[in-house]
């Protein structure tokens, strides 16, 4: 089974509180926030497993970085994304598809 990545703050709740941001992807140390969003499973807490980066989840983060204006976030970021993700192609992502749809359906 597998588990979608839930969807990032509105831009109004980013732009709202963008300490909140700052806070939870501090400058140092990106290895700790750098993982899925979903809380891990009993087993994965009791082992002490490390939950996987997907993806979508940095897509989210660079989103979340342009949408605040943090410069320097958004570059590491973007870095990272096309570095550790490399085989990764936009637009054959779920969430990429259905913004693509939107965007038909606005105009």
């Amino acid at each position: 089974m597998s588990q979608k990545e839930p969807l990032p703050p509105s831009a109004d709740d980013l732009l709202a509180d963008r300490g909140a941001v700052r806070r939870r992807y501090p400058i140092t140390r990106p290895y700790k926030w750098r993982t899925f969003r979903l809380p891990s499973s009993f087993f994965a807490r009791f082992t002490g497993s490390r939950r996987l980066d997907t993806p979508s989840a940095s897509f989210y983060r660079l989103y979340e970085f342009f949408v605040i204006s943090w410069n320097v976030q958004f570059r590491n970021e973007l870095e990272y994304f096309c570095t550790a993700h490399r085989v990764t192609l936009i637009g054959q992502s779920p969430t990429f598809q259905i913004l693509g749809a939107m965007r038909f359906l606005q105009f």
